[in-house]
């Protein structure tokens, strides 16, 4: 709330000059995990600040909506559907997903990529590239899940898919939202 009416107070203008300022100051508190991050259960993803721990990844998420709109005010309507639309913001989303995916944070480059792209379809991408996208997803997430995820990372994957194999366990969350919609019927 607090961060909303924050938002509300200023001018969008004056934030969207400050866009690239946002994202490489991003940038650097994700490199600075590297450096000053505490590891935890086998991952380096938080800064510890004394008073709060920050996961300086989640900063980057509205980061990367708002330097790709800003990208996107600045472009020439005549060049929205051509390459000049599409290399620049995979350059900007490039060296963050790098960075969380060394963490290892895939999650957070999923959702950068997929703020990319809700960006770049109310921008006006054309369909193809998003219908191009979802077959190169189809085509690649077999050879990633099989080669590119760890083996907690291929569980919660497997989970997802069918909770019920372990509803006591890692599908215990899943299993008890499903009961929970369910009992709630249309009217929650």
């Amino acid at each position: 709330l607090f961060v909303m009416v924050l938002t509300f107070a200023f001018d969008y203008r004056w934030i969207a000059r400050y866009a690239y300022v946002v994202h490489g100051l991003a940038i650097v508190l994700l490199i600075a995990v590297f450096a000053f991050g505490a590891v935890t259960k086998g991952s380096q993803r938080w800064i510890n600040l004394g008073i709060i721990t920050f996961q300086p990844s989640e900063l980057m998420k509205p980061a990367v909506v708002l330097v790709t709109a800003w990208f996107f005010d600045r472009l020439p309507p005549s060049k929205i559907t051509g390459w000049d639309a599409i290399w620049p913001v995979a350059i900007m989303l490039v060296v963050p997903s790098v960075l969380v995916i060394i963490q290892p944070d895939f999650d957070a480059a999923l959702a950068y990529i997929f703020c990319a792209a809700v960006v770049g379809f109310l921008a006006g991408w054309p369909l193809i590239y998003f219908i191009g996208g979802g077959l190169a997803v189809a085509i690649l997430a077999p050879l990633v899940f099989f080669f590119g995820l760890r083996p907690y990372q291929q569980d919660r994957v497997l989970i997802f898919l069918n909770p019920e194999n372990d509803p006591l366990g890692a599908g215990y969350h899943i299993t008890q939202s499903k009961i929970a919609i369910g009992s709630g019927g249309i009217f929650g």
